[in-house]
């Protein structure tokens, strides 16, 4: 199966304070998977191709509109790429809900870019990214766009749920960081637990599942061929020995260790092939 993923960041630490990374990923041929969670909202932009997708298991497979944001999840979703097939995922870290644009929006659904933005823009916007000749002009365009019409006005009643996102890694002890925060902003530890879950649907130990468990698989991921010994690579980031990992990943995907890494793509952990 050749899946082919190329990624490249905002040129602006702004951005990057906001977007992981732009990731543009090429299939050349039909395929069925697994989206698996990975701490990030995630939007795709599909630029060639047909792009399915099931919002809850046992329901009917759906096409996706061409540029989505996709729900913050913590379990996984099946798709159907009918390729070839060329899209953008972009990477946002959650605390990208607390910005305007996304406020009266439910995030239990993919969300239309056209309901989110100016649908002229959206559309030019698309037409850019088919366009451009290659990745750095697809992100200077990505950047103008998200510049322009997510990040354009000032956000500080929410720069404390910013400031928790951005701190929290595998290691961090997530009870410190609220109290601290907690202290800093004059209120209450469950006020801002109330505050994140509020904005990104997911409690700040929930997310530090999801961040730790995608820092360990990439680490395990990095070997190559999986062998079970790989498993180590998974202890010093917060996992206290392998059984702990082996709970973690069998929550988390549905499935053991061995049957998610033999069936990730090459530099892919948020994305399982099944066929």
């Amino acid at each position: 199966m050749a899946i082919d993923v190329v990624d490249f960041l905002p040129k602006t630490q702004y951005l990057r304070s906001f977007i992981e990374c732009y990731r543009l990923v090429t299939v050349s041929e039909d395929l069925e998977g697994i989206t698996i969670a990975n701490g990030r909202l995630d939007s795709c932009i599909t630029l060639n191709g047909r792009f399915e997708w099931q919002n809850k298991p046992g329901s009917a497979f759906g096409q996706l509109p061409q540029m989505v944001v996709l729900p913050l999840t913590r379990g996984t979703r099946t798709v159907r790429l009918y390729g070839p097939t060329v899209l953008i995922s972009i990477k946002f870290f959650p605390h990208v809900l607390t910005r305007e644009v996304f406020h009266n929006h439910s995030f239990t659904a993919l969300i239309d870019y056209e309901e989110l933005f100016d649908i002229q823009t959206v559309r030019v916007l698309g037409r850019q990214l088919k366009e451009a000749q290659d990745e750095s002009e697809m992100g200077d365009y990505l950047d103008k766009f998200f510049s322009q019409h997510m990040f354009n006005a000032p956000n500080a009643t929410c720069d404390s749920i910013s400031r928790l996102v951005l701190h929290i890694d595998p290691d961090s002890n997530v009870s410190t960081l609220m109290n601290d925060l907690a202290i800093n902003e004059g209120v209450s530890v469950k006020t801002i637990e109330r505050r994140f879950k509020k904005y990104t649907g997911l409690s700040p130990k929930v997310y530090q599942d999801l961040v730790r468990f995608q820092h360990a698989a990439n680490l395990i991921h990095e070997k190559g061929k999986f062998e079970h010994g790989h498993l180590m690579e998974a202890l010093g980031g917060g996992y206290y020995d392998q059984s702990h990992f082996v709970k973690t990943c069998r929550k988390i995907t549905g499935f053991s260790p061995r049957e998610l890494f033999l069936n990730l793509p090459d530099s892919l952990t948020d994305f399982m092939v099944l066929n």
